[in-house]
């Protein structure tokens, strides 16, 4: 394991992203969904920080349950999931796989459950300076919308103490660790996401 994905590890909470020891804050959509939400999250985080060139890596264990991916009920959504799953897989930030034919079926027992808690701490890392920005936009809006994925990803910088996640509702939330996190490029973050017609922000403090 290395150091970076040992300093995630020991720094933020897997069960609770909320409740880790260096939570900043979150920002998130205002609201029912509308299309291009996640686009605009995304472009406000490439807007606020030089992922390129300063030190960032993807660090990762996302990954599709094939059983779930295309079956969210909408045909055209379903369609387009499995377009970008093939996609990101292909791009080899992604991997995909039936959670029934790896783990079985027996959705009570705890050997399903061990399988699956060891499929979320899987991580991969890759610098973001060898990802191309479509890879890494489609993966960050695929995190927050497409149905099926499962696992945990963080966009992380040593030099900067900061540990970035997409979520669920449409935005990212903010992690600090180290000894001299960069607060201060982590608020200006939330803050211009703040000011975003279709977000808001949560600080901690």
């Amino acid at each position: 394991m290395t150091q970076r994905v040992t300093s995630v590890l020991n720094a933020v909470n897997l069960a609770s992203y909320s409740s880790s020891p260096g939570f900043l804050g979150y920002f998130e959509r205002v609201g029912r969904y509308a299309n291009g939400m996640a686009e605009e999250a995304v472009a406000c985080l490439l807007d606020s920080f030089s992922l390129q060139v300063d030190d960032w890596t993807l660090i990762s264990s996302l990954h599709a349950n094939l059983d779930e991916v295309g079956s969210f009920g909408d045909s055209q959504s379903d369609a387009a999931d499995l377009d970008t799953v093939d996609y990101l897989c292909a791009n080899n930030v992604l991997s995909g796989f039936s959670y029934r034919t790896r783990f079985g079926a027996d959705y009570e027992s705890d050997a399903y459950s061990e399988a699956v808690s060891k499929s979320q701490l899987d991580f991969i890392e890759v610098p973001v300076e060898e990802l191309a920005g479509e890879v890494l936009q489609k993966l960050l809006v695929a995190r927050m919308l497409v149905y099926g994925l499962r696992g945990h990803l963080f966009l992380v910088s040593m030099k900067n103490g900061l540990a970035l996640y997409p979520h669920d509702d449409t935005g990212f939330g903010v992690i600090m660790f180290g000894s001299a996190p960069n607060r201060s490029a982590a608020v200006e973050f939330l803050e211009r996401a703040n000011h975003l017609a279709s977000f808001h922000s949560v600080l901690t403090d």
